[in-house]
C-alpha cells in the first residue's frame, strides 16, 4: 500500500538527485519486509515460551516470504508509476486490497470456503502464501496447498499472476519511470 504513493513522495529526490528509480519502490518492500521479519521474530519468541520445539517444515517460510516479496514488488512498481499518471488509483487500490484481505484466507481457514469456491481463492497467490505459511508454521494438521489446489497443473494460475505481476511492474516502471520527474 505503501508503494502506491512512494514516488509522489520522493519528488523532490526525484528531481534532484540522478539514481535508479527502482530503488524507490524496492527501499519500501524491503522497510516492510524487515518489518514483518521482526513480527515473525517475536512470533518464534512466542512459540519459545509456550515450549513449542522447532519443526523441519519452518524451513518453508523463507521461500514463502520470498514469493510474498516479489509479489509485493510486483505491485509496488506496477501501482507507483500508474499513480504518477493516474492519481485515482490510491482509492481504487485501497477498495481493492480489501478485497483482496477478505479474499485471502486471513482471518479464516481455507477450509471454511465451500470446496467449489477454495480452488477459485487459491487462484490468488496471497492465498497460496497464506494457506502454506498456515500449514508449516500453526497447524501441521490442516492441508497445505498441494493438498488444496488440487493437482499441481492448478498452481500454474497463482504462479502466471506472480510472474505476471512482476514482469508487468517492471516492464512499466522502467518504461515510466524516466519520464516520472516530469509527470510529478
Amino acid at each position: 500500500n505503501r508503494c502506491v504513493t512512494c514516488l509522489l513522495e520522493s519528488e523532490s529526490l526525484i528531481r534532484k538527485v540522478r539514481f535508479p528509480r527502482l530503488a524507490i519502490p524496492v527501499s519500501v518492500v524491503t522497510s516492510s519486509l524487515l518489518n514483518f521479519l521482526l513480527a515473525l521474530l517475536a512470533v518464534f519468541v512466542f512459540y519459545a515460551a509456550q515450549g513449542v520445539e522447532p519443526q523441519l517444515r519452518w524451513l518453508e517460510m523463507p521461500l514463502l516470504i520470498l514469493v510474498l516479496a516479489l509479489f509485493a514488488l510486483g505491485c509496488g512498481m506496477l501501482l507507483s508509476v500508474l499513480y504518477v499518471r493516474f492519481r485515482d488509483v490510491q482509492p481504487i487500490w485501497e477498495v481493492a486490497l480489501q478485497v483482496l484481505f477478505y479474499g485471502s484466507p486471513v482471518l479464516y481457514v481455507l477450509t471454511v470456503a465451500p470446496e467449489a469456491f477454495q480452488r477459485k481463492l487459491l487462484a490468488n497467490p496471497i492465498a497460496c502464501v497464506l494457506t502454506e505459511m498456515r500449514h508449516a508454521m500453526i497447524d501441521p494438521t490442516a492441508p497445505d496447498l498441494f493438498e488444496s489446489i488440487g493437482s499441481n497443473w492448478n498452481l500454474l494460475v497463482p504462479a502466471g499472476i506472480l510472474i505476471g505481476t512482476l514482469a508487468l511492474g517492471t516492464y512499466l516502471f522502467a518504461r515510466e519511470a524516466r519520464t516520472a520527474a516530469e509527470r510529478l
